[in-house]
């Protein structure tokens, strides 16, 4: 009778521990919190370029966590890389979007992230002047006054741009301006000059500004950024992790697809950046390459020249070590969950297709 009661109690315990590690395992979080180191026109909630927007624009995630209840909040940050750091830094966002300078910046400071995937992989940049400005090139930019946004993968792109003709920030002065702060600084003539993107089209259609430099989609000179979440939410929300993935995937594999071309512009121009403007940066480039969800050589070569460059330019203190940062699980279950495995091609570190 002592043993039967005792073999009771034992399948109750075992059975009521099965229960608490299922109901565990799949436990939702009530809101995920999601911070993207950018932000559109006018404080528009959405960036560009990226699957990112595509998912928000789909409502990808929302119908994602619908059935379990979790909130999705969606928190843009006009100043960039820097903002979305301290952000991190005092836990009130789970995942981001960051780029390559500041998830390294992140990572030499002891933060727990994990890097899960790119939200973008190339990246143009250009160098622009007041129309009437006498710089004719990038050596002409020493002693001038230069705008670069700091703490930002423009600021790491910049300084290799800087490097191939020899000229370091040293040899400048530089400012640090956003988006809006470029624009308005090149138009009225405060600044020399400006590292920056296809936003400021509209100035060069306007005869205000002309381009110096092109990066042209060149490797060596082209930014990733990538999403993370941080480490405590995914040793707590392991299943969490592998749904927004795979919500985000499902945006990459639209944007791939040739035939959404003129719909992704469309999103991206939910920023306030005119549709005209991304279908001349993006009119030789192939948007199933630069939406590419893969975590291939490409990726991780760029990843570790930026932490090797970051260091070589005095942009962190001390090597930072990326070993054990890349977690392909989540997006290996997303692809194989949405039957994607081949749909993309792997490149390898100089960008092209792998053998």
């Amino acid at each position: 009778m002592i043993a039967q009661s005792l073999r009771v109690l034992i399948l109750t315990l075992l059975s009521l521990s099965l229960t608490f590690s299922w109901a565990h395992a799949q436990a939702s979080p009530s809101v995920i919190r999601i911070g993207v180191a950018a932000e559109g026109v006018g404080g528009r909630p959405y960036s560009y370029r990226m699957s990112l927007d595509v998912a928000r624009a789909q409502g990808l995630l929302e119908k994602e966590f619908a059935r379990s209840g979790t909130k999705i909040e969606w928190h843009y940050f006009r100043a960039a890389g820097p903002a979305v750091s301290e952000a991190l830094a005092s836990h009130q966002v789970d995942f981001v979007f960051h780029g390559d300078l500041p998830s390294i910046i992140v990572r030499s400071t002891g933060i727990k992230t994990r890097y899960l995937m790119p939200l973008y992989a190339r990246s143009n940049i250009y160098v622009a002047v007041p129309a009437g400005s006498q710089i004719k090139s990038l050596t002409d930019l020493k002693g001038k006054v230069v705008s670069n946004f700091r703490g930002t993968a423009t600021q790491l792109v910049a300084n290799r741009v800087l490097s191939s003709v020899g000229l370091a920030e040293r040899d400048m002065r530089l400012v640090s301006l956003d988006t809006a702060g470029v624009n308005a600084a090149l138009a009225t003539g405060q600044i020399d000059a400006a590292f920056c993107m296809l936003t400021t089209f509209g100035l060069k259609d306007k005869n205000l500004i002309r381009y110096v430099f092109s990066s042209n989609f060149q490797p060596r000179f082209s930014a990733v950024g990538g999403l993370l979440v941080t480490d405590d939410f995914a040793r707590k929300y392991p299943q969490s992790v592998d749904r927004f993935v795979k919500a985000i995937v499902q945006g990459a594999w639209f944007a791939g697809q040739p035939q959404n071309r003129d719909a992704v512009f469309d999103i991206w121009a939910k920023s306030g950046v005119p549709k005209e403007y991304f279908e001349r940066e993006y009119k030789n480039q192939d948007l199933k390459v630069t939406t590419s969800p893969l975590v291939d050589d490409f990726v991780v070569a760029k990843y570790k020249a930026a932490a090797a460059d970051a260091l070589r330019f005095g942009l962190v203190r001390k090597p930072v070590n990326l070993d054990g940062w890349f977690d392909r699980g989540p997006l290996n279950r997303a692809l194989a969950a949405l039957h994607l495995e081949h749909f993309w091609t792997p490149t390898d570190a100089s960008g092209k297709p792998a053998a």
